[in-house]
């Protein structure tokens, strides 16, 4: 049983590297989570966004830029649909929000012709937390994607839940 996000870690150190697409990579601590997880050898990342302004912020953050491969858009829409897209084309396994607004990066991701979200499918989320105090890891099934979620909902999201878990 893994009890903490170490286990996991070192769980997904065994396999292949996946491919991460960041949408709009603009945020030293976007740079910073990603860069820490190419050099931990656990995802290859392509980052979209202001090339010059990811520099900066890598600069700042002290993280080499050569660990990314990053494609310029200074556009913060179109950079999230091109990373999108990078997931669309199977060039990318997931996707991570950068510096943009969380709406404009959900109404990306569920755009009916150039998203990700497939017909009939629920958008939701789900959280794996570590806390110190408990024994075990706690897994949170959509805590705030859908205020007032029906029973087909609910269903949903528990099946997302135990997927994770």
């Amino acid at each position: 049983m893994i009890t903490n996000l170490d286990q996991i870690v070192e769980r997904v150190k065994g396999t292949p590297n996946k491919r991460l697409a960041v949408a709009v990579a603009e945020d030293p601590h976007t740079i910073e989570a990603v860069g820490r997880a190419v050099k931990e050898n656990l995802v290859h990342a392509t980052l979209t966004g202001d090339e010059k302004a990811i520099k900066k912020v890598a600069a700042e953050a002290k993280v080499d830029v050569k660990l990314f491969e990053i494609l310029h858009e200074p556009d913060k829409g179109k950079a999230l649909m091109l990373a999108i897209g990078l997931v669309r084309e199977k060039k990318a396994d997931f996707l991570m929000k950068g510096l943009l607004d969380s709406s404009l990066y959900i109404r990306g991701i569920i755009d009916k012709e150039k998203g990700l979200l497939p017909p009939g499918k629920l958008l939701s989320h789900v959280s794996v937390i570590q806390v110190p105090a408990w024994k075990k890891l706690i897994v949170c099934g959509d805590v705030a994607v859908i205020p007032a979620p029906d029973l087909e909902a609910k269903i949903a999201i528990l099946n997302y839940a135990i997927g994770v878990a």
